[in-house]
This record gives C-alpha cells, structure tokens and sequence, in this order.
C-alpha cells in the first residue's frame, strides 16, 4: 500500500497529539521520497512536544539520499535501523553509517 504525504501527516498528527516520548517513522519500505514527504517529516519535528523525541529510520538510497540533498538529515535525527532508533537514549545523535 502506497502512503501518501497527506496520509503520513494524518498519521503524525495523530500520534503528536497524544505527545509520546518518542516517535519513530520507519522509511524502509518507502521507495519514493520527494519534497512532500519531506516537508511532513520537517513538519513533525518542529511540532512535536518539548518531551517528544522524533526519529527517522532510513536504509536505502531511495530515502537516505532526498534526506541528504535537503540537508534534512542535519535536521532530523536519523537512524539505520529500527532498532537503533528505539535503543538510542534520548536526544542521541543519529548513527550514520
């Protein structure tokens, strides 16, 4: 199933509103990343509650590379794995590599 910018805001903001502690966007599976999305994942950061830590997961070219181009991975704490984003203490800087 295709997920699109408007359907992962939806799903943020859900979550946002509930101010969890941490918030991981697993992008795996996503093949096409582009400004949209971009702006969403940006969108969410800036949102979040002063408690609320917000992680991305980004493991192919597909998504590591739009992340890199906008420089959004300067921005946003990004990780190689699912499990490094949930194990990393909080406010960790991302493992790159």
């Amino acid at each position: 199933m295709a997920i699109s910018a408007p359907m992962l805001h939806d799903v943020l903001e859900a979550n946002l509103s509930r101010a969890p502690r941490r918030i991981v966007v697993d992008l795996s599976l996503v093949r096409f990343l582009n400004t949209a999305g971009l702006e969403v994942l940006l969108d969410a950061h800036r949102r979040a509650a002063p408690g609320t830590d917000v992680r991305l997961v980004a493991t192919t070219r597909a998504t590591w590379r739009p992340l890199q181009l906008t420089r959004t991975d300067e921005r946003l704490v990004v990780h190689t794995s699912r499990a490094a984003a949930i194990a990393a203490p909080r406010w960790a800087a991302a493992d790159t590599g």
